[in-house]
């Protein structure tokens, strides 16, 4: 059974709702600011690169970038823990998305350093909980598949959620790919997308179990 009120108001729909907007308005600010500073290559540039501290638009990254979409990430993870049975695999699947959402915020506090090339103590903050993030938020993806085959109103979705898992750990910042290579934005993007596409897709679901359990109730 879902665990949640049968009287939902609008904090659920906007918990929800977190899970779509933080991706839209993260990537849009990787678009904007990547097209504002003159000679950054998308391609093989580093995301974290666009807060680093030679950015001229690294307030802007940090902020409305990682720490904003770190917030979405917890306040979605709340609306859906309320829509899950209360199993060991929601549990750790929700947990590790809250540890990523409070990793990002973390983050925008330290910026990587000039070039993604670690040199400093902030900039080696920045790559071991930037390395944190993704991956524990991916983990925690997989144990929400796992857990969705079992719970009759998400079982059409846990095929879709370690497919997507599975991709964006393929090209999560493992060392699979270092800093020297030419394809290193892309790949970074690629990983993240995966995730975020993952996120938005299970918030328009969980909007339409919180309609349908209103109208039942």
């Amino acid at each position: 059974m879902l665990r949640a009120a049968k009287s939902v108001d609008k904090k659920a729909i906007f918990l929800a709702l977190c899970g779509f907007i933080g991706p839209v308005i993260y990537f849009i600010v990787l678009i904007v600011l990547g097209m504002l500073w003159k000679g950054y290559d998308p391609i093989n540039q580093g995301m974290s690169e666009l807060g680093a501290a030679d950015s001229p638009y690294a307030f802007f990254m940090n902020l409305f970038g990682f720490q904003l979409l770190g917030i979405f990430i917890i306040a979605f993870g709340i609306g859906l823990n309320r829509y899950l049975n209360n199993k060991w695999g929601s549990k750790i699947g929700i947990a590790l998305i809250f540890i990523g959402g409070i990793d990002l915020i973390i983050i925008g506090f330290f910026p990587t350093d000039v070039g993604g090339i670690t040199s400093t103590f902030t900039g080696l903050v920045h790559d071991i909980t930037a390395t944190i993030a993704s991956n524990v938020i991916i983990l925690g993806i997989m144990f929400l598949g796992l857990h969705f085959r079992g719970e009759t109103a998400w079982k059409n979705y846990w095929i879709f959620t370690l497919v997507l898992a599975i991709a964006s750990l393929s090209l999560s910042p493992f060392p699979l790919f270092s800093e020297n290579n030419e394809y290193l934005g892309l790949f970074q993007r690629l990983g993240i997308g995966f995730a975020l596409f993952w996120m938005a897709v299970i918030s328009i679901k969980l909007i339409y179990l919180i309609r349908k359990f209103k109208e039942a109730g």
